[in-house]
């Protein structure tokens, strides 16, 4: 329900080594699962219940990583210089109800992903402005792709 890290070395063939290091209460630990700790916790709102899916890139604007995540309220935008520790995260776009009250024709919300399209190859790397894509669809359904301008401020 939060958003946990994990990081591997890149061995001489160029592929990701298969043994990971675990961010937990005592830091970095090889292959260990069982003391994990949240990088970005859910949001301080009692119906958001949930951090999912993270969308991050280096923000070269911010010098910072940016985050973009889904919650049981919206979605939700974070920050951090080192990618461990996060700033307070700031709700970005609040669903029509709550993901824990949607009923089964009720749209829903989800994968956020900020893209600066044309500036970068790909979404790990963003700028100024940009599109903040996801998707929404009804429960059980297709899903449609969504795309908003953004402008960091």
């Amino acid at each position: 329900h939060q958003i946990y890290l994990a990081r591997g070395g890149i061995n001489e063939q160029g592929t990701i080594d298969t043994e990971l290091e675990f961010y937990t209460n005592e830091g970095f630990i090889k292959n260990d699962k069982s003391d994990l700790k949240s990088v970005i916790p859910v949001p301080d709102d009692e119906f958001a219940t949930y951090s999912a899916l993270p969308s991050i890139s280096w923000n070269i604007d911010l010098n910072k990583f940016l985050c973009a995540f889904e919650t049981g309220i919206g979605f939700f935008q974070t920050t951090s210089e080192d990618g461990i520790a996060w700033e307070k995260p700031k709700l970005i776009a609040n669903f029509p109800q709550r993901h824990s009250e949607r009923k089964k024709d009720d749209i829903w919300y989800s994968y956020p992903t900020l893209v600066s399209d044309g500036e970068f190859e790909n979404d790990h790397t963003t700028g100024k402005t940009g599109t903040f894509y996801y998707s929404n669809g009804e429960w059980g359904y297709r899903h449609h792709l969504v795309a908003r301008e953004f402008d960091i401020i």
